[in-house]
């Protein structure tokens, strides 16, 4: 993230003045928290002449020693420059490097000695310890250990899981990893005066305005590029509820990648997660095998293929493809005719989705004399929530639609711990089901927000008073246009689509795809959600010329809002929606 801005800054990233210890006698054993090393944030904060590492470079994974604790801490908020000859007072910090730090940090009220006469430098510095140096040096007064998470939540200092953990974890020692991680977050965070931290150091003259707004234009991860799931919003209608299905598109596009080859299989590719289809095949075939094993969420996942024996040109699939389908997606192979295509997809459909889909495919396509295949993919979703809201509390209230007209629809209500963000132009909360790796996010905002699952790594664990409509949405649409729209152009067209590693076929016929079917369901009510979707991809034949085209705060979800539900430990959104007008 910063690579390109530090190539300028590695010349000043040696040691100047004192240098801190190689090595600890405190090994690192099983301390680690699952979290990557923070090695763009040293860099950042190296460039912010925040940070100084040793002969070994920054030794990420090394334990924090008290002394560079308060080093850093007095570094964080610019009084690096307020250093003098001055000793401690400590007996075992004399002759210490860090011994001017120590004393200005005993002088100032928030740094202190494990004795009268002994500051232990070289012992290890645990998460909420580091935290209430952190925000004593911030200027935050009565700091216990006891009371430092809460502290560190109300300064908007813990923004992510990593620091979170760090500070939460009584017995945990924290690597400089986890200090760098911390202070990273320190520098937007807000001092007892009101300020940010940056805004200190640049009044401190400790980094300039220009270094400061490069660093805020990196950490602003929000305006990152969206992904595809996120981009297919755009195209949604604005004159009703709508609710797409992100996964159950992509599953379908990607039993439609296997059987493609060369710019057909590439204009796919470009609308999935991974560029590299053995890739997304080996991520598939492990994801649908985690949802399989779920217990306290039921998230269920089907894939077929049909083939219309009707068809003129006798094409079948490629046995490899069948193959690939059964192995990779778990999908089953059918044939059909033009009477009884129909009744028979229909059907397995709403076996899949528990009969909230019941019906898919149009006659008009299955009588087609074109109508050679269908690509089928089914998923099925059902979790309760873990913190349920109580039906007693359910009333009526006012919704505002888009066009400005209130009505009136019950409203579920609970008061509880959620995690949360806000600023000035939204408001995101995350409702988890049973099963915790998946969550609801319902957000608020009167602008459109390009990349909503960017904003989830600032949200903070807080009391949230949440209103939320009860309500149901069923959506169908053909997805075609928008493929098309969105780069996938050359899949729809008879003439030039590349479908051979799909079907043996014929001399003087192709294959193309023809129609993207989509239809969706969703049920939320006080006991948690039930939502379904489907995605058909129908593959036409025919002639190869041929073309084809503190308090808590406070959520009321009383106006128009965006909801997704999202599997957090794999990092994909499932469901894709937004409650615009009162059922």
């Amino acid at each position: 993230m910063f690579k390109k801005w530090m190539t300028l800054l590695l010349a000043s990233l040696l040691l100047t003045g004192c240098s801190v210890p190689t090595t600890s006698a405190y090994p690192i054993g099983e301390n680690s928290m699952d979290a990557p090393l923070a090695k763009a944030e040293a860099e950042a904060l190296a460039g912010l002449h925040l940070l100084r590492g040793t002969g070994r470079g920054y030794e990420l994974e090394r334990l924090v020693t008290r002394a560079e604790a308060a080093a850093m801490a007095v570094r964080m908020v610019g009084q690096e420059g307020q250093l003098t000859t001055e000793p401690s007072g400590f007996s075992d910090t004399r002759g210490h490097w860090a011994d001017p730090y120590i004393a200005l940090g005993v002088q100032k009220g928030y740094i202190n000695g494990i004795s009268e006469d002994r500051f232990a430098p070289e012992a290890p510095v645990t998460g909420p310890e580091f935290v209430k140096l952190l925000l004593g040096a911030m200027g935050y007064q009565d700091l216990t250990l006891d009371n430092v998470y809460d502290t560190g939540i109300a300064a908007e200092l813990l923004v992510n899981n990593y620091v979170k953990e760090a500070a939460a974890s009584t017995n945990y020692r924290i690597c400089r990893s986890d200090m760098v991680y911390l202070c990273y977050a320190a520098l937007l965070a807000k001092t007892a005066s009101g300020g940010t931290v940056l805004d200190a150091l640049i009044a401190a003259g400790v980094c300039t305005q220009a270094e400061a707004d490069f660093l805020l234009i990196a950490q602003d991860a929000p305006e990152a590029e969206p992904s595809a799931a996120w981009r297919m919003r755009a195209f949604m209608p604005q004159d009703q509820n709508y609710l797409y299905a992100p996964f159950s598109i992509q599953m379908a596009l990607a039993m439609a990648a296997n059987g493609a080859s060369g710019e057909t299989r590439e204009e796919i590719l470009s609308l999935l997660p991974q560029s590299d289809l053995d890739a997304y095949n080996a991520w598939a075939q492990a994801l649908l095998a985690d949802y399989a094993s779920r217990e306290n969420v039921a998230i269920e996942v089907a894939n077929s293929i049909w083939r219309n024996t009707d068809h003129a040109s006798g094409m079948d699939f490629l046995p490899s493809y069948r193959e690939t389908i059964a192995e990779v997606f778990g999908g089953e192979a059918a044939d059909v005719t033009r009477a009884d295509a129909k009744e028979r997809i229909d059907s397995w459909v709403a076996e899949k989705t528990h009969d909230k889909i019941t019906e898919i495919l149009p006659e008009s396509m299955a009588e087609d004399p074109e109508f050679l295949a269908a690509l089928v993919n089914a998923v099925y979703f059902k979790g309760q929530w873990a913190s349920q809201f109580h039906e007693k509390r359910t009333s009526p209230d006012t919704f505002t639609d888009r066009n400005g007209e209130a009505a009136e629809v019950d409203f579920m209500h609970q008061t509880a711990r959620f995690d949360y963000y806000s600023d000035d132009t939204i408001q995101m909360v995350a409702l988890p089901y049973e099963d915790p790796n998946f969550r609801m996010y319902i957000l608020l905002s009167d602008n459109p927000v390009p990349n909503p699952e960017a904003y989830i790594p600032r949200m903070e664990n807080r009391r949230v008073d949440l209103s939320l409509p009860k309500f149901r949405t069923e959506y169908m649409a053909s997805l075609k246009d928008m493929l098309v729209q969105m780069g996938m152009t050359r899949a729809f067209n008879m003439g030039n689509a590349q479908f051979g590693n799909m079907f043996a076929l014929v001399p003087g016929w192709n294959a193309c795809i023809s129609e993207v079917l989509h239809k969706t369901y969703i049920d939320v009510d006080e006991a948690g959600t039930e939502a379904a979707a489907v995605t058909v991809i129908g593959m036409a034949g025919g002639a190869s010329s041929g073309q084809a085209p503190p308090p808590p705060v406070v959520f009321t979800a009383d106006r128009p809002f965006t909801y997704f539900i999202r599997d957090d430990k794999n990092e994909q959104v499932l469901f894709i929606g937004e409650y615009a007008f009162a059922n």
